[in-house]
Order: structure tokens, then C-alpha cells, then sequence
């Protein structure tokens, strides 16, 4: 069994360097399903892109949940080895040690206040990336001064406004849009807020 929020659906993906790519939608949640089931909706919406995202409730903080979608990703590549996997991860605390990332093709850590545990094992990795939150000038300062001072790569990191209003949202897009062409970084408009907000999209 695994723990998702709903089943698999269609989307597009909104945000890092896939944007704008159908892609199918896993989500980890509270309701139980049967992995079987869950492969089966993945190929049946036939999307080539598979983003597997974690909820600010529900995480991978279990290694029961990881080891569940090691068996998802498995099965998915038996199937159609042609499918790509995106991992995206919240929080300092993961339960990756021990992953195989070889079996992902791109992590995205998303990073409001700090960075994950053992940081520094994964900025030379090709297939992550580090997606930094920021609310205001403060935030960004503090994230721009972790950056130069670990040597991260610029192409590998973009940054993202936190909110949850769609005021909150465009009001610090405003001002990240400026700072993030100044210093040369990625920026991350989070479309996503609204088609769920504003649009009603899904």
C-alpha cells in the first residue's frame, strides 16, 4: 500500500526545468491505495512525465513510504522504460539515506528556512536541484549568502515566492523577479497557484 492524497491525475508540470511538460501527478497523502492500481493509473493517462510530490502534512519521513515508491518507480520502468521521474522533497529531515537516485530523474528539495540534512552530498549531484521559498528580502539575502558560501551552482538552484494568498504570491514575485536578474538566478512564478486559486483548474 501506499499513502496518497488522491490518485494519479493529469497535469502539467508548473515549475523547474520540465515546466510547461504533461506530466501525471502522484501525491503523497493519508488514504491508502494499492500500488498495482497506482501503476495501472499511471499508464493509463500515458503522460511521459511522472512528479511525485510530497504535502506540507504528509512527507517521506518514513522509510516505509520510500520503499513503497521504490516499488512504484520499479514497476512504472518494467512497464515503460521510456517514463521520467521527478522527486520533490520538503523539509530539513528526509528519509533519503539510502536512495538510489539513479532510479530519479530530477530532485527538486524545496527549502523554506533551511537546507536538508547532509546537504552537501547532494550539490554535485546531476539530477537535484534546490528550490529556496522566499517571503521577502530577508529570506532571500539569507538563502543568496548559503549559496555562495556552499558553492552551488547557479543552474542548479531557482528561487520560488512563498505565500498562500495569491496577494502574498504576486506581491513577492514583484520584487523576487528583480533580485533573481540582478543575480543571475532562476525564478520560479509557482502558474500552479493559479490554476488552483484563481482559475479553479486542476
Amino acid at each position: 500500500m501506499l499513502y496518497l492524497e488522491r490518485r494519479p491525475y493529469s497535469s502539467i508540470q508548473f515549475e523547474g526545468l520540465n515546466i510547461g511538460i504533461p506530466s501525471t501527478i502522484v501525491k503523497v497523502g493519508e488514504n491508502k491505495y494499492d500500488i498495482d492500481s497506482i501503476v495501472k493509473d499511471v499508464l493509463i493517462l500515458k503522460n511521459s512525465n511522472v512528479v511525485i510530490l510530497p504535502n506540507k502534512k504528509y512527507n517521506y519521513d518514513t522509510l516505509f513510504q520510500m520503499e513503497k515508491i521504490r516499488s512504484m518507480i520499479r514497476f512504472l520502468r518494467n512497464y515503460n522504460e521510456g517514463l521520467t521521474f521527478e522527486l520533490e522533497v520538503f523539509g530539513i529531515k528526509n528519509a533519503l539515506t539510502g536512495w538510489d537516485f539513479a532510479n530519479i530523474d530530477l530532485i527538486t528539495f524545496v527549502c523554506y528556512d533551511k537546507l536538508p540534512q547532509n546537504f552537501e552530498k547532494y550539490i554535485e549531484m546531476e539530477n537535484v536541484l534546490f528550490k529556496f521559498m522566499v517571503s521577502g528580502r530577508k529570506d532571500y539575502l539569507n538563502f543568496r549568502k548559503v549559496i555562495e558560501a556552499n558553492g552551488f551552482d547557479a543552474g542548479k538552484v531557482f528561487f520560488a515566492p512563498a505565500g498562500e494568498s495569491l496577494d502574498e504570491i504576486e506581491k513577492t514575485s514583484e520584487l523576487l523577479v528583480r533580485w533573481c536578474i540582478n543575480d543571475k538566478f532562476m525564478f520560479c512564478p509557482r502558474i500552479q497557484t493559479v490554476f488552483f486559486k484563481k482559475w479553479g483548474i486542476i
